[in-house]
C-alpha cells in the first residue's frame, strides 16, 4: 500500500467501509472483465469511500499498470491531465484526438482509472466541459481490460445516448442498522440503540451527515437535543446545511476555518509543500511544523473533512464554504498566493533570492 501514498492525486480514506459491502461486491462483479461504472448519489453518500475501498483491493491483482485517481476540475484541463498521467504525447492534438488516444491506451493495457467528483464538469443545462465531452463516449462504452470508475452527484444529459453501455450503481441511504454501526465506529458507543437509529433516520442515511453529527456529540452536544433541532434533515446536506453550519460555528477554530477556505479555493488535491506555503501569513499566523501537523490531523482524522495525501476538502463541504463562508477578496488572495508558489517552483533562482523555504 505504500505505493498509493507516494501519489499526490490519491486520497487517503483508510478505515472500515460501513454499510456498503453489497455495493462493493457489485463493483467487483460488474468490472471483473473490465469496463466502466458510474457511482451516483447525493453529496455525502460515500461514493468516493466506496471507490477507494474497491481501488485498494483490485490494485493488488497482477497485471495492472499504475493506478490513476483524477479529481475532476471541470476547467478544461481534465483531458490533458489524464493524458499526462497515462504518459500520452498529446501535443498539438485536438480534444477528440486526445480522447481517442486515452481510449486506445485503456484498451491496450489494464489500467485502473477513477474520475472522482465528475459533477464539477457538468455545466448548467447538463452539458459537459468540452474536453470531457470528447472523452465521455470513449470511456462509457469501454470493453477492454481497463476498469474505469466515475463518481458523481449527477450525470450529463448528453450521456443519454450512451447509457446502454454504461454501468450504473446508485448509492442509496444507509439502513438504520448500518447507520447505527457507522455512528458507533465514529465513537458513539455509549449511546442507546434507539437514539442511533433515530439519528440515521433524521440524517436520511447520509454517511457524511452521520459523521458530522458524531463529531458534535463527541464534543459535548447532547444527541437527544440535536435530534430535536432543525426540522427534517434533508438527504442532501447542501439543501439543508444545519450540520455543516454547526460544524463550522461550534467545532472549528479560526485557523481551521482559514485552512478550509484555502482548500476550498485551491482544488485539485494539494501537495504538502504547496499547502504549507499557502498556510502562512496572511492566511494564517506563523506556525511551527508541529502545530500545522496537528491542525491538519484534526481536520482529517478527528473531523473527517479533509483527506490526504493530496490534501483536499470533502466536495460537499467545499461547496458549502465557497457558497457561504468566503468573503469577497479572500479567494483572490489564496489563488494569488498559490500562483506565486508555482512561479517560484518554475524559477528556482528567484526562490533562492527571496529565501523562501518550500519544503521537500
Amino acid at each position: 500500500m505504500d505505493y498509493f501514498h507516494n501519489l499526490v492525486n490519491l486520497p487517503n480514506l483508510d478505515g472500515p467501509l460501513v454499510g456498503r459491502q453489497a455495493e462493493l461486491l457489485t463493483l467487483h462483479q460488474t468490472l471483473a472483465g473490465g469496463g466502466c461504472v458510474a457511482i451516483v448519489g447525493v453529496g455525502g453518500q460515500g461514493k468516493t469511500a466506496l471507490v477507494w475501498a474497491y481501488f485498494k483491493e483490485v490494485y493488488g491483482e497482477a497485471g495492472f499498470a499504475k493506478p490513476i485517481w483524477h479529481t475532476v476540475r471541470g476547467d478544461g484541463t481534465d483531458l490533458t491531465s489524464i493524458a499526462t498521467y497515462l504518459e500520452i504525447d498529446f501535443a498539438g492534438t485536438r480534444p477528440e484526438q486526445t480522447a481517442e488516444q486515452i481510449r486506445a491506451n485503456l484498451m491496450q493495457q489494464a489500467r485502473l482509472l477513477v474520475l472522482d467528483n465528475f459533477e464539477d464538469a457538468i455545466r448548467e443545462g447538463g452539458q459537459l466541459s468540452p474536453d470531457l465531452e470528447a472523452l465521455w463516449p470513449k470511456i462509457v462504452g469501454l470493453n477492454g481490460p481497463s476498469r474505469v470508475l466515475i463518481t458523481s452527484r449527477d450525470l450529463p444529459k448528453l450521456a443519454d445516448n450512451y447509457f446502454p453501455s454504461l454501468g450504473m450503481l446508485p448509492l442509496h441511504p444507509l439502513a438504520d442498522n448500518d447507520g447505527a454501526d457507522l455512528l458507533r465506529q465514529r465513537g458513539l458507543n455509549n449511546q442507546p440503540e434507539n437514539l442511533l437509529r433515530s439519528a440515521n433516520q433524521r440524517a436520511a442515511g447520509n454517511p457524511l451527515a452521520l459523521t458530522l453529527l458524531a463529531n458534535l456529540v463527541k464534543r459535548g452536544h447532547a444527541l437527544p437535543n440535536l435530534l430535536k433541532e432543525g426540522g427534517n434533515w434533508d438527504v442532501n446536506l447542501q439543501e439543508n446545511p444545519l450540520l455543516l453550519v454547526k460544524t463550522w460555528d461550534l467545532l472549528l477554530n479560526e485557523n481551521e476555518r482559514e485552512t478550509l477556505k484555502a482548500l476550498a479555493v485551491l482544488r485539485p488535491p494539494l501537495s504538502r509543500p504547496l499547502l504549507d506555503y499557502v498556510l502562512q501569513p496572511p492566511m494564517l499566523p506563523k506556525q511551527t511544523e508541529g502545530q500545522r501537523d496537528e491542525l491538519l490531523r484534526r481536520l482529517e482524522h478527528d473531523l473527517g473533512l479533509v483527506s490526504s495525501p493530496g490534501y483536499q476538502l470533502h466536495g460537499l463541504f467545499r461547496r458549502f464554504v465557497l457558497d457561504k463562508k468566503l468573503i469577497e477578496g479572500e479567494a483572490e488572495i489564496v489563488a494569488w498566493t498559490a500562483a506565486l508558489y508555482f512561479q517560484f517552483e518554475e524559477m528556482p533562482h528567484l526562490r533562492a533570492c527571496l529565501k523562501i523555504e518550500l519544503g521537500s
